[in-house]
Order: C-alpha cells, then sequence, then structure tokens
C-alpha cells in the first residue's frame, strides 16, 4: 500500500480563529465574542494522519498489508537461520552449513532453467554443453544436496525441480553464488517432469528427499509415488541407474517398503548418509530436531522389465492409501 499523505484541510491550525465565528467587525453588532466556558469550548482535533486505525478498519488492502508485514517478519525470521554471520562465504542452516563457498560475483554461474520444451524431452547433453552421467533431485527444496552432490563431483551434471517457486529461487541463487555450472535448476513437479520432458535412460542417479505424505484422505491421489510414478522412475533410470529415498514417516516408509522393490534391488541405508552426515535437505534438519525417525533406502534399477510385466507386477502391489497421520514434533522443537 502507497502511504497516504496526512490531510488536514478540514482542521484550523493550532490558535487561528475560526472563519464560523462572528469577529469584531461583524454584521451582528454585539462586539467580540465573549470567552467560552471550558464546558462549551470546542475540543482541539488531533491530526488525522489519512489512514484508518488498522483494528477498526474493514478494508482488504488494509488487512493484506497487515498480512504482508507479518510475512516479512516471518521471512526475516527464517533468513536468521540461513546466514552465517562470521564468515560471509559461508551459510547456514539451523547451525548446519551449506556446501560450497560463496564465490565473487564474477565467478557465479547461471544454473536457472526457466522454461521447459513446450513439446519433447529435454536435450540435456545440448543444456550442459557435453554428455555426462546425471543426477535429478525430485523436490530438491532450497538445494542442499545438490550443491553438495554438485560441488563434491563435478564430473556429473544435476538437476533440480520443485513445484514451489519460492524455494527454487533460493536453490537457484545458492547454485550460482558457488559457480556451479554443473547445475540446472527448474519448478515442476517430479511426476509431470518425468512424463514430459525426460527421455529413456536420462539418468544416472535419482534422489526423493521427504515427499510430501498428504496425511488427508482427500489429498491421498496427490502422493508422488503412485504406481504410474513407479514406472516413470524406472524409465527414466539409465541401465544400473540408483534410485535413492528418504522420509520420516513411518506409513510412507512401510508402503515404499512395499513397492519398490518392483523396480530396484532394494536396501535399507543404516544412518546418516556418510557423505551428508548433518542432514540433505532442511527437512532431514528439521527431523532431527524435532526427533523423528528417519528412514533411508537405495536401489539398482532392474534389467529388462517391460511395460507388460510392470503392470503385472502393479497389480499386485498395495495402493498408496495409508494412514500417513502421525507425530509430527516428539519432542516439541520450536524454531528460535
Amino acid at each position: 500500500m502507497t502511504p497516504q499523505r496526512p490531510d488536514n484541510s478540514s482542521d484550523s491550525p493550532s490558535g487561528s480563529p475560526n472563519p464560523e465565528s462572528p469577529g469584531p467587525d461583524s454584521s451582528s453588532g454585539l462586539g467580540p465574542a465573549k470567552p467560552q466556558s471550558s464546558s462549551t469550548r470546542p475540543q482541539r482535533k488531533r491530526p488525522n494522519s489519512g489512514r484508518p486505525h488498522p483494528a477498526r478498519t474493514n478494508n482488504p488492502r488494509a488487512s493484506q498489508g497487515r498480512a504482508s508485514q507479518g510475512k516479512a517478519s516471518q521471512g526475516r525470521a527464517r533468513r536468521k537461520h540461513e546466514t552465517g554471520p562470521d564468515d560471509p562465504s559461508l551459510e547456514t542452516e539451523f547451525g548446519v552449513p551449506f556446501a560450497g563457498e560463496i564465490l565473487p560475483p564474477d565467478q557465479w554461474a547461471k544454473t536457472a532453467l526457466k522454461r521447459l520444451p513446450e513439446t519433447g524431452a529435454i536435450d540435456f547433453v545440448e543444456l550442459f554443453g557435453r554428455d555426462a552421467p546425471r543426477v535429478l533431485d525430485i523436490g530438491c527444496g532450497n538445494g542442499r544436496f545438490l550443491l553438495s552432490s554438485a560441488g563434491r563431483r563435478p564430473e556429473m551434471d544435476h538437476v533440480g525441480i520443485d513445484p514451489l517457486p519460492m524455494v527454487i529461487r533460493y536453490a537457484t541463487r545458492r547454485a550460482n553464488m558457488r559457480g556451479l555450472a554443473n547445475c540446472r535448476l527448474a519448478v515442476c513437479d517430479g511426476a509431470r517432469f518425468l512424463r514430459q520432458y525426460c527421455a529413456a535412460g536420462s539418468f544416472h542417479e535419482i534422489h526423493v528427499y521427504h515427499p510430501q505424505p498428504f496425511p488427508e484422505r482427500a489429498q491421498q491421489h496427490q502422493r508422488l509415488f503412485q504406481h504410474d510414478f513407479l514406472w516413470q522412475l524406472y524409465q527414466a533410470l539409465s541401465p544400473a541407474g540408483l534410485l535413492v529415498v528418504q522420509t520420516d514417516n513411518a506409513a510412507y516408509w512401510n508402503y515404499l517398503q512395499a513397492v519398490l522393490p518392483a523396480i530396484t534391488r532394494w536396501q535399507v541405508q543404516d544412518g546418516p548418509w556418510p557423505e551428508d552426515p548433518q542432514g540433505r535437505s532442511r527437512r532431514e534438519i528439521m527431523a532431527r530436531h524435532k526427533g523423528l525417525t528417519l528412514y533411508r533406502g537405495w536401489g539398482v534399477k532392474l534389467p529388462e522389465l517391460d511395460a507388460e510385466e510392470f503392470a503385472r507386477r502393479a497389480a499386485q502391489l498395495p495402493q498408496p492409501d495409508f494412514n500417513a497421520a502421525h507425530n509430527r514434533n516428539p519432542n516439541g522443537w520450536a524454531r528460535s
């Protein structure tokens, strides 16, 4: 809202005569007006700022302004957890540093994939300017895993996608400032990205950290790991490709344990990932603070599974209609 300038045109300046009061030369012939007693003397008005008091208005714009101020303060509080106060070249989140150092601006990269093809698959060789093994992070969030993996493995190209534009902006900026030319980020959901933009065998690795469990019954159809998504994963992986999954929802984990062996040689990962012992995502760091159990696993793509055989296996798999409700914060942790 654009601030309005105070409008005092209806109020006389303090100490000036009232133009509507009869003065000494008034035609009434009554002479100077007699002083008024304190009981009848008009009270001086307070200057009007031109803006209604927030608590006394039904103006929707005023409500939106207050909401924006609230969101801004929340954003400042959130950014407080994502700064490195002692070293401007480092970033932390809840005390856990992001991988890589922030480089001078002349060494920044351009990692935003702003436009996806209207039709057909993405040509990743043209996109990166080379033919290298590729890693896909579905639901990459603010980019924590991508920054670590792309910086640690420059010989591999990395793609991060998330349906939320805000987190992609965070991830893109972080990747840019670290000069990660082997990284691209786009706003897109996982199922659509695999279905529309990925040719068979596009990725050497696909990572999915903390897929949204959608605990409400009416939202169960939005869960990522539907049966058709399993087939899309299988097709997008290269021969002997690797699928990595992590969640803090026990019911979702039980479902994944039942369905992922249909397309991979599935293994449970005991303990944190060795390359990222402090966490691969913002959600994982928060889950640790909250006292949630973390479930991790990985699997190598099964060989020679065609659509007919997958359909036969899928008919025997459970549906993703499990009850995902759980205690989300056993420790009662709150961000300070």
